[in-house]
């Protein structure tokens, strides 16, 4: 017996969406952004903090943007932004972001809010940007 009406309609809709879930080839991967633990606070007295990590890109080729912003509560208070570029690739590529510059003096009182302190933690909050679009984040408590 033949079929025919809606339920042939509903029968062919969905013989048709399997078939261009069966031929559309496997999703695009996943973009991720890490942040290692430990970050490094270097040029005493210059209080210069540099926070790295990895970054995969949803898909390899072009240049993506690592957006990130530090904030550092004891044992006072200091907080900067910065950013980098990197080239998308197939796997994950590492990244580096500095904040402060050599030369900055900061072993004065009350201690500036750009002089990062070793020995503590700060909170590293970033972005992964490619195109002005957002494919990834993450927030992490590093030790300095």
């Amino acid at each position: 017996m033949p079929i025919s009406g809606k339920p042939r309609i509903a029968l062919t809709a969905a013989i048709t969406m399997a078939a261009l879930v069966s031929t559309a080839g496997p999703a695009a991967a996943a973009a991720s952004l890490t942040i290692d633990e430990t970050a490094g606070v270097f040029g005493w007295p210059d209080g210069i903090l540099r926070v790295t990590g990895t970054a995969t890109c949803a898909a390899p080729g072009g240049a993506a943007t690592v957006s990130m912003t530090a904030l550092q509560v004891v044992p006072h208070m200091a907080s900067a932004a910065g950013s980098t570029t990197i080239t998308c690739a197939a796997q994950a590529v590492p990244w580096a972001v500095t904040f402060g510059s050599p030369g900055t003096y900061c072993g004065i009182k009350p201690t500036p809010d750009y002089c990062f302190a070793g020995g503590s933690v700060a909170t590293a909050i970033g972005k992964l940007l490619k195109a002005g679009v957002q494919e990834a984040s993450a927030l992490k408590v590093v030790h300095t």
